[in-house]
């Protein structure tokens, strides 16, 4: 009798976890008629893939197929990691580039629209222009939620959120944007004068340098961010005040550590754990930095003296309770605002220029056309002016060029399909997370000739004199939820390239190693650290 209980029990457990097994795979597995992709593990699918160094990047060397004469004295040959070549090399040579690791990898396996299995959770990536169109602009209202992260929300929730909000309140909150953009100078002769004010401040810094190394990250990013502080606030800060050192200094710990694929992502709960404790107590610190400054701002507000965004925001408040309209706007959201501000424009554009600086130093050809269009167009007695952007293609060119090679935000902010969508002849089924993989868009050889070569012409007419711009350059983003700081930033790069390019020369230390042109990836892109010598012209 005691055998024939063991007997029975055995078989019962064996049916339990045979019914649980069908249940886990059942649940773990890719539903029918999605996008293809690898097959992962038992119980975490892809997961371990999900690194943050392997999302897109590469140890790559991008170089030039027009620029002339670069640095160091090696002969024409394929450039390999940290190399640079003596004068510019023919691109039938340059076949030995590794190619973007693991999701772009994917993509060559499995076309322009696949899927993997983090856990129990569908991700698609789009990997092809045509995927992120069809998606993104002809499924635009489909693919138009933002993914809620959970660090985000659990840290810093996402109501009155510009960045990873959605419906009637983030569409208000992003028209507001737009216009308030508009009435204080972007893409204005007004913000214009701003630029060149900040941009005399880095030329100080630069000359107090006489030639000597230097790290451009922090005098960077400290101009960028006094342009979205003077839109914000209406006013600057000094580049020595301590409260704005301190704020940037967090804001940079957490844009480089954290990434959407961190632990802390998957358990935001960590961070009320010593070790992790530093991320909670940082945004909380830029939050009372900025609730501070908004207070100061409230107590010398004036309806008839609309300095700044923050103004226009709280009379905005104002003018939705005074009307009996519905209020989408709350006082307790102002700070939330002037944050993602800066989280979402700040760090991107200082990544980019600082890109912009280390590529064309290390392609000393290209450096040079961009100062002697500067000087044929602007001179130098002068400094740059909106009207001066048509006539110097060749910099904007390079601009774009680095906007290609170089999407700081490379996987986009992930969206949230909200409801089953047919795309490519796949089901993209509702509550899937979906990554826009701009950096793989921005080297597919079917849209772009040669495309880890770095080449400015590739964006010029045949005579050199017109920008050609390519509509599938996405480094902003497409459809609904392209970057409502597109125009701004590329303000900012104009005028920073030119004004710093008009006034100096960049070569690498002679005594130190020169810097790769990889970047790294943290919840956006940006170079790793290297100096530079700025020497006056």
């Amino acid at each position: 009798m005691h055998d024939f209980k063991m007997s029975v029990g055995a078989v019962l457990l064996s049916v339990v976890v045979f019914l649980l097994l069908v249940v886990v795979t059942r649940l773990f597995r890719r539903p029918s008629n999605v996008p293809p992709g690898p097959k992962g593990l038992p119980l975490i699918g892809n997961g371990l893939i999900m690194k943050r160094d392997d999302l897109h990047m590469v140890d790559e060397e991008s170089t030039s197929t027009e620029g002339g004469t670069n640095l160091g004295d090696s002969e024409d040959q394929s450039i390999d990691e940290g190399e640079v070549s003596k004068e510019s090399v023919p691109d039938e040579e340059n076949t030995d580039f590794e190619v973007p690791k693991i999701l772009t990898e994917y993509s060559k396996t499995y076309g322009g629209i696949f899927s993997l299995m983090v856990g129990p959770k569908l991700l698609v990536v789009l990997s092809s222009f045509e995927a992120a169109k069809e998606a993104l602009i002809d499924n635009g209202a489909a693919f138009s939620d933002r993914l809620a992260l959970p660090l985000v929300t659990y840290l810093l929730g996402i109501d009155g959120s510009l960045v990873l909000g959605n419906g009637p309140k983030w569409k208000a909150l992003r028209k507001f944007v737009f216009s308030s953009f508009r009435d204080f100078g972007v893409g204005k002769r007004s913000l214009e004068e701003r630029i060149n004010e900040e941009s005399t401040h880095v030329i100080g810094i630069l000359d107090e340098t006489n030639g000597k190394p230097l790290d451009l990250h922090h005098t960077v990013n400290n101009a960028v961010s006094n342009i979205t502080f003077s839109l914000c606030f209406g006013e600057r800060f000094d580049y020595s005040d301590e409260r704005f050192k301190t704020f940037l200094g967090k804001i940079d710990t957490n844009m480089s550590y954290v990434s959407r694929t961190d632990i802390l992502q998957i358990l935001p709960f960590l961070t009320e754990m010593p070790v992790y404790r530093f991320a909670k107590d940082n945004f909380q610190s830029l939050i009372d930095f900025i609730k501070s400054l908004a207070k100061e701002h409230e107590n010398s507000l004036n309806s008839d003296d609309v300095r700044d965004i923050l103004d226009k925001y709280l009379l905005e408040i104002k003018r939705q309770e005074d009307s009996g309209e519905e209020i989408r706007f709350k006082k307790a959201d102002e700070w939330r605002l002037v944050f993602e501000l800066f989280l979402a424009g700040t760090d991107t554009t200082t990544s980019t220029l600082l890109f912009f600086i280390l590529f064309v130093t290390h392609h000393q050809g290209i450096q040079q056309k961009i100062f002697d269009e500067i000087m044929e167009v602007v001179g130098d007695a002068r400094r740059p002016q909106l009207t001066d952007k048509p006539n110097m293609p060749y910099t904007e060119a390079t601009i774009l060029e680095i906007l290609r090679l170089r999407p700081v935000v490379p996987l986009g902010v992930p969206r949230m399909v909200d409801k089953d969508t047919k795309i490519a002849g796949y089901i993209v089924p509702e509550g899937t997370t979906v990554f826009f993989n701009a950096f793989a868009i921005n080297r597919d050889p079917q849209l772009w000739d040669k495309p880890h070569i770095f080449d400015p012409t590739r964006f010029l007419s045949s005579d050199g004199k017109k920008v050609i711009k390519s509509d599938t350059l996405l480094t902003f983003g497409a459809g609904r939820r392209i970057c409502v700081g597109e125009t701004l930033a590329r303000m900012e790069l104009f005028f920073f390239v030119t004004n710093i390019f008009q006034r100096f020369h960049f070569r690498f230390p002679e005594d130190e190693t020169t810097p790769a042109l990889e970047g790294i990836f943290g919840l956006t892109m940006r170079p790793a650290p290297f100096k530079i010598c700025a020497e006056r012209r």
